[in-house]
């Protein structure tokens, strides 16, 4: 393996000429870029340096030959440690020292930092699935360009991705690239993401009209079954303004006072106070006579089985994610039987944002603000779309029945 430096033949857009360090190995040629560019007349072809009459002639070459070294050095330990590096390897690891930090790298270490089980969890798949693109290369962030993040875009359209799935995907990069900008880690001028554009398709989201709610509430199931707890875990849901399904199952006695509901979100931890309406008392009542003499730190509902102090973070969230599908079958049972269309526990979170949004006269900022949405433009998501026999009505009043 030989490594050189040299000029690029082409001169840039200002008539200069990058200092490249080339590397050979196997008569394979790879070169790399310095942060360096000069006139032609100041380089010395002979002796692969600058010439005197460059007025930064001593610091340039000082850097030339601190990069060959480095180049030498990472060779030969390599070769002592009997694990060859290939040209396209060694250009990569000085490629890191000149131009910046990895990519790969710090989006891991955000991963690693995250907090929330679940953020973790999607933030993980997201790294993974970009690895897997790069067939496990590393990535530095000059690389991380406009041509790249639209191949990128193509390859998971090409291998079947949704819409979405591709916009959470492209968001996460996105999020990582642009914060590792605000934490110094990296800077540029071009940040290529400003000129990508992320598409997202509107989903449909299951709601229960009042009349399915009323039938679900009203359903003959007998009590102390795990049916009969999962429909009460959803009205009570529900009439706690939709709270989600992880807040609702880590409620501990604690939290009710004074006929509220008061704790810290899950997601965003953010301390939430909600006035007990009169319909959920009964069935705080019932999971409160399911044990005896309960302490405060018990959950409310019967479901979660681990303690959370005794296993980790990974295993507490799959819990969780176990309790909310077996939760889940329930309310499918429930609405088969009924003959509604299936819905889930995260539907009284809809349902409750599209009653609520009527109950109010349109103030979705009270609305946004008792879900705990971080904007407006979630909770618009929510209902976004009117029910067929509204547009009837509506029809109905342009038009005449």
């Amino acid at each position: 393996m030989t490594v050189t430096p040299e000029l690029n033949n082409r001169p840039n857009k200002n008539g200069l000429h990058t200092i490249q360090i080339r590397i050979t190995h196997n008569r394979k040629l790879k070169r790399i870029a310095l942060e360096y560019a000069i006139p032609l007349a100041d380089w010395n072809p002979e002796k692969k340096e600058v010439r005197k009459s460059n007025p930064l002639h001593l610091p340039i070459n000082a850097a030339i030959k601190i990069k060959v070294l480095e180049a030498q050095q990472e060779a030969l330990r390599s070769h002592i440690q009997d694990k060859p590096l290939t040209a396209t390897q060694l250009k990569k690891r000085l490629k890191k020292q000149i131009s910046g930090d990895s990519f790969i790298e710090y989006a891991q270490k955000r991963v690693d930092e995250t907090v929330n089980p679940s953020s973790k969890s999607n933030l993980q798949s997201t790294l993974n699935k970009f690895k897997e693109f790069l067939k496990q290369e590393d990535l530095l962030f000059p690389e991380l360009d406009y041509d790249l993040i639209k191949s990128y875009q193509r390859h998971l359209k090409k291998i079947g991705n949704a819409t979405n799935t591709i916009y959470n995907a492209m968001k996460n990069l996105r999020a990582t690239y642009n914060e590792a900008i605000a934490e110094e880690v990296y800077e540029t001028d071009r940040n290529p993401w400003k000129r990508i554009k992320l598409k997202k398709e509107k989903t449909i989201r299951r709601r229960l009209n009042m009349k399915e709610l009323l039938m679900v509430e009203q359903f003959n199931l007998r009590p102390g079954t795990a049916a009969f707890h999962s429909r009460h875990a959803f009205m009570l849901g529900f009439y706690l303004q939709g709270a989600r399904v992880t807040d609702l199952l880590l409620l501990t006695w604690a939290n009710i006072k004074d006929g509220r509901c008061e704790y810290y979100t899950n997601k965003g931890h953010k301390f939430t106070s909600k006035k007990i309406p009169a319909q959920a008392l009964p069935i705080l009542k019932y999971f409160r006579e399911l044990s005896v003499n309960p302490k405060p730190t018990d959950y409310i509902l019967p479901f979660i089985k681990l303690n959370r102090k005794k296993v980790s973070a990974v295993e507490f969230r799959d819990h969780i994610e176990s309790v909310n599908a077996q939760m889940n079958g329930h309310l499918y049972e429930i609405a088969d039987k009924l003959q509604i269309p299936r819905f889930s526990m995260h539907t009284g979170r809809h349902t409750f944002a599209n009653n609520a949004i009527r109950a109010s006269n349109g103030n979705i900022h009270a609305v946004s603000d008792a879900m705990g949405h971080s904007s407006i433009q979630i909770t618009e998501q929510y209902f976004d779309a009117a029910y067929r026999d509204e547009n009837d009505a509506l029809g109905d009043m342009v038009f005449g029945s």
